[in-house]
């Protein structure tokens, strides 16, 4: 009885960034498309501002690991958002890609 009410994407692990989708009673995985991730967000205003101005306080950093900030990849290249590494990394398993650091790599 338990097996019917429960959800099938609990027994299911999806490995390398993939989503879990119920289909027919069992849990399937399947890469995202670079489409569902949220769009990157912008530099902070102060990041673009000449040195001599001080940073603006209105415009907050994105909190560190937020899915829509820079990350660097294991494989040395710089994704535009942890979300877009996924897609890489589901669709590439081979590469066994992970988020090395949060920001640009070389930064």
């Amino acid at each position: 009885m338990d097996d019917i009410l429960s959800e099938p994407c609990e027994k299911t692990f999806c490995p390398f960034g993939a989503i879990c989708e119920s289909d027919g009673g069992e849990g399937r995985c399947r890469c995202p498309d670079e489409e569902e991730c949220p769009p990157p967000l912008p530099p902070p205003s102060h990041a673009l501002a000449p040195a001599a101005s001080p940073p603006d306080s209105r415009v907050p950093a994105p909190p560190p690991g937020h899915m829509s900030t820079q990350v660097c990849g294991t494989d040395g290249e710089t994704y535009a958002s942890e979300c877009l590494l996924r897609v890489r990394a589901c669709r590439r398993p081979q590469l066994r890609l992970r988020v090395s650091h949060a920001g640009a790599c070389g930064e």
